[in-house]
């Protein structure tokens, strides 16, 4: 209620500039959001986790924008150090032993161990392929074997007449058509059974 004459003036609060600021992961997946006046800090949320995959192993290693002083609308993304994952190659013999064993980082090769000589056999080769390593794999030495000449008494092996007499009184010989594997053969008169 105006009882008298009065001069009025008017009171302004300074109005402050504020920026959005996001915060996302490398997937685009937004971590926070955050309204900061102008010239202010945002608070960085909790370091994410970033799952490994077959190939990397993956270590938080910052952000890509400072936001230490914000003067407009930003996007910061997390940033990863990618570590290539390791994997293991054992090189075993036929019978088990191992030969070598090397770590080769996913999608490498590895060069293979010398193969010990095997009596009777002829080594052929690897069962897998390790020039593209992106698991743990066990390889192992392959063989087949080589030609196997038997002496001696045939009589307890094939039919006698398969059997070709020698020059010699009481030698015969036989030809056979083997597989690989392990043979035994018992020269004539000694009770031994020799593998080859």
């Amino acid at each position: 209620k105006v009882m008298e004459d009065m001069t009025v003036t008017a009171t302004y609060v300074e109005a402050t500039e504020e920026y959005t600021v996001i915060f996302k992961d490398h997937d685009g997946t937004v971590l926070s959001t955050q309204t900061v006046p102008a010239g202010s800090s945002a608070t960085a949320p909790e370091a994410p986790a970033r799952e490994s995959d077959d190939q990397f192993t993956y270590t938080f290693k910052g952000w890509d924008k400072d936001f230490s002083r914000v003067v407009g609308d930003i996007t910061v993304t997390a940033e990863y150090t990618a570590t290539p994952n390791k994997f293991t190659v054992t090189f075993v013999d036929y019978d088990g032993t191992e030969l070598a064993k090397v770590e080769v980082e996913y999608g490498k090769g590895t060069e293979a161990p010398e193969v010990p000589e095997r009596t009777g056999f002829v080594f052929t080769g690897w069962d897998k392929d390790f020039s593209a390593v992106t698991e743990d794999i066990t390889v192992t030495a392959q063989y087949k074997a080589a030609n196997i000449h038997l002496m001696g008494s045939f009589n307890e092996w094939a039919e006698t007449d398969l059997m070709t007499e020698g020059e010699e009184e009481g030698i015969v010989s036989v030809t056979l058509t083997l597989e690989a594997g392990t043979y035994y053969f018992k020269v004539k008169d000694v009770d031994t059974w020799l593998g080859n």
